[in-house]
C-alpha cells in the first residue's frame, strides 16, 4: 500500500522543499504527501538517516548515531550492513548494544591473519554455523559429523564472530563487497 501511495503521491506533490513550512498535498484526502514522503513510502533503499562531513573527517565515529537517528524518526533498525572500515570493535558492540546485527567486510588484522575469525575446527574437520542466538550474543556450531563430544558449542559474538557469520554466505565478505563495488552496483 505504501508503494502505491508513493508512487500516486508524485502526481499530487512532487516539491523537495525543506524548511518549517513545507508544502503538502493530501492523497484521496486522507495521506499527506510531498516528495520526501513518497520516497519513504516507495521505500527505495535511500538512507533514512544522515549527516555530511568533510571528506577528511573518518566515518566510523558517526555509525552508531546514524542508527540512533534511524530509530528516533521510527524505523525498526536489526542489521547494519557496512565496509571494512567500520569493522573495529567499537563499532561491533555499539551495534549490538542497540540490538543490531552488523554486517562488515572483515578487515586484515593480526588476529584475522593468525585465523582467529575462522569457524571451530576438529579432527572430523571445520565446524558448520547451527545458528544464532541474538539474545545469549552467541553463535552454535556443530561438529561436521556430529562424533565430537559436545558435538556442538557456543562462541562468543564478537567482530570476529558475529552473529551472521561470514562463512554462511549470509555475510559480506571483502571479496563479494569489492566485486559489487567493481560491477558499479549498489552494496
Amino acid at each position: 500500500m505504501l508503494v502505491g501511495a508513493g508512487s500516486l503521491g508524485f502526481f499530487y506533490n512532487a516539491s523537495f522543499d525543506t524548511g518549517d513550512n513545507v508544502p503538502r498535498d493530501a492523497v484521496l484526502g486522507i495521506l499527506d504527501v510531498n516528495a520526501w514522503h513518497n520516497l519513504v513510502h516507495l521505500d527505495t533503499g535511500l538512507p533514512l538517516a544522515w549527516t555530511v562531513e568533510t571528506a577528511s573527517a573518518a566515518e566510523s565515529p558517526f555509525a552508531l548515531a546514524l542508527i540512533d537517528q534511524a530509530r528516533e524518526r521510527g524505523f525498526a533498525v536489526a542489521t547494519a550492513i557496512m565496509d571494512k572500515g567500520y569493522d573495529n570493535g567499537p563499532i561491533h558492540d555499539g551495534c549490538m548494544d542497540r540490538d543490531v546485527a552488523p554486517v562488515t567486510a572483515l578487515r586484515k588484522t593480526e588476529r584475522v591473519k593468525r585465523g582467529e575469525h575462522k569457524p571451530p575446527t576438529c579432527e572430523h574437520g571445520e565446524w558448520t554455523f547451527a545458528g544464532a542466538d541474538y539474545k545469549r550474543r552467541a553463535t552454535k556450531w556443530r561438529c561436521p559429523t556430529g562424533e565430537c563430544k559436545p558435538a556442538s558449542r557456543w562462541v562468543k559474538a564478537d567482530r570476529l564472530h558475529p552473529l551472521i557469520p561470514r562463512e554462511t554466505g549470509g555475510h559480506a565478505s571483502s571479496t563479494n563487497l569489492a566485486e559489487l563495488w567493481n560491477a558499479n552496483s549498489a552494496a
